[in-house]
């Protein structure tokens, strides 16, 4: 929920007055939309371009905004920019509404900070179904801006003999206004790492809890792993799990208040997982709900020097919960958004790679020896991902000019050679985007930078040069030599290797050239 910062916030109740904002060029679609939503009790603003949009948004404030995303002068996604940069409206709920239902486009609607996505042609029951689930979303954080104003309200009706009280009520405004901001913006997290980054900043720093963590389902699906504990002075959390479809997972579940640890450990069946969170200081426990279901669970010890737990803390929790399910579906949607795009991309190359000889299979081969140069040198699962993505797009931003390359002679005339050195640019901007993403985009921007400097297109050199984008760049080398090109034979293996061994330490990591000339000698040899 955004702040206002005008007038006293009014009270609204689902399907009552409350406003919506439609944004759209065709006034067909603005008679449907304005039709379909009064009649179901909102309270519609039409504009028909972006600057009148803008207007209405900053005079009406509206609950949400429903917008094309094509507008006369600024087209919507300009719109949402300067809605997510002006203070007043930064946490207004956006739903975009586009014929493009591309991955490419959901993806860039999302990036400007969207709420939601919808593509035309779409049925106005699913529309108010979406804007439903956000207004029932935003009510929840209009409830605990309700506690704010009452805990004002009573401030403003002490007396000065009650000091000791209106300290300890400021001290509560100041906890659940910290909560509320950072709630408001927990479901824009941009991975896992600052999902958790923001629980562990709710739980000890504004809720002033001893002992909090955070479990999640794992990607097995078959237990609550602790991603996250504060307050526990031990390094390890592996002892720290919950089956899934045990039945101390099943009974937090099904909790709709917080549930006393302490109270089930006595349950045969439940003692032993309950004992091991209750040794770690841990005393309650409550739902992660994730699209309706239970993936996870809140465990917390108690307030820091009261040990008392009060209705707004728990208030706070519950909400604190939802955000945490809330961000973890977004992530994944986000994250399928990401894989379809990268994998459509990867598909285009190698169909583009079918169409000249000596380039079938080429980014499938390059990735294969990449891959296998990162998983010899120990890097982590995620890099080795990201420099088996890297090396299969690599060549993306030479999409336009693949005719060429695949046709012509050498050398390139001038405004091919100038394309070839803004193509790993063209290709990383297309890419990045958040967490893996920018790993990927990284590695295809520099991929042509060489160990001494003379790359492109930035001059990095030596280890300032992603070590991905060097994993590439011996893998790209070695399979471009060894197969034809339309200025020159194939090279055997063994010339090949010689051309990486003799340009390591001036375009190639000498010591990821050993590496890979190991790997190689392994591959050739009788025993392997």
């Amino acid at each position: 929920m955004r702040e206002k910062k005008s007038a006293t916030p009014r009270t609204t109740t689902a399907g009552g007055d409350e406003r919506i904002l439609v944004v759209d060029d065709d006034a067909r679609v603005l008679d449907l939309l304005r039709i379909t939503l009064t009649g179901r009790g909102f309270d519609v603003t039409i504009a028909k371009d972006g600057a009148d949009a803008l207007r209405r948004a900053q005079s009406t404030q509206p609950d949400l905004v429903v917008m094309n995303t094509r507008l006369p002068g600024r087209d919507g996604l300009k719109v949402l920019e300067e809605i997510r940069a002006t203070s007043s409206m930064e946490a207004l709920p956006v739903i975009l509404i586009s014929s493009d239902a591309s991955s490419g486009a959901k993806l860039q609607g999302f990036r400007r900070g969207a709420d939601d996505y919808v593509s035309k042609p779409f049925s106005p029951r699913e529309l108010i179904l979406r804007i439903r689930k956000i207004l029932d979303r935003v009510g929840k954080s209009r409830n605990l801006e309700q506690r704010i104003r009452e805990l004002e309200a009573a401030l403003s009706r002490g007396e000065k003999a009650l000091d000791e009280t209106r300290a300890e009520l400021r001290g509560r405004l100041f906890r659940v206004g910290g909560v509320v901001g950072e709630l408001q913006t927990m479901g824009h997290t941009t991975g896992t790492d600052d999902l958790l980054r923001r629980f562990a900043k709710v739980a000890i720093s504004h809720l002033n809890l001893d002992v909090a963590a955070l479990f999640l389902m794992d990607d097995a699906g078959e237990e609550y792993v602790c991603r996250i504990i504060r307050g526990w002075e031990h390094e390890s959390t592996d002892a720290l799990t919950v089956a899934g479809d045990g039945p101390l997972a099943a009974e937090v579940g099904d909790a709709t208040r917080l549930l006393s640890l302490q109270s089930v450990g006595s349950i045969p069946e439940m003692s032993a997982e309950a004992a091991r969170l209750m040794g770690a200081g841990l005393r309650y426990a409550y739902p992660v709900r994730v699209q309706g279901e239970p993936e996870g669970m809140i465990c917390i010890g108690t307030i820091e020097g009261t040990g008392e737990l009060d209705p707004i803390d728990v208030d706070l929790l519950k909400a604190l919960a939802d955000a945490v399910g809330d961000a973890v579906a977004s992530q994944r949607s986000q994250s399928h958004l990401h894989h379809s795009f990268l994998n459509t991309a990867g598909l285009l190359i190698q169909s583009l790679e079918k169409c000249y000889t000596g380039f079938e299979g080429h980014s499938q081969r390059v990735a294969g020896y990449a891959v296998s140069i990162a998983e010899a040198i120990g890097i982590p699962a995620q890099e080795v991902e990201a420099v088996r993505l890297g090396a299969e797009l690599h060549d993306l931003g030479l999409v336009e000019i693949y005719d060429r390359l695949g046709e012509q002679t050498y050398p390139l005339p001038q405004e091919d050679r100038i394309r070839l050195v803004e193509a790993p640019l063209k290709a990383a901007e297309a890419i990045s985007g958040a967490g893996l993403l920018d790993a990927v985009a990284e590695i295809v921007r520099h991929h042509h930078e060489s160990w001494d400097g003379s790359g492109y297109p930035e001059g990095l050199g030596a280890e300032s040069i992603p070590i991905g984008a060097r994993i590439v760049a011996i893998a790209n080398s070695f399979d471009a030599l060894t197969h034809d090109r339309p200025h020159r034979d194939a090279h055997s293996v063994d010339d090949a290797v010689a051309t990486l061994v003799g340009e390591a330490g001036r375009s190639f990591d000498p010591d990821l050239v050993d590496t890979f000339v190991g790997i190689l000698a392994k591959q050739e040899s009788p025993a392997a």
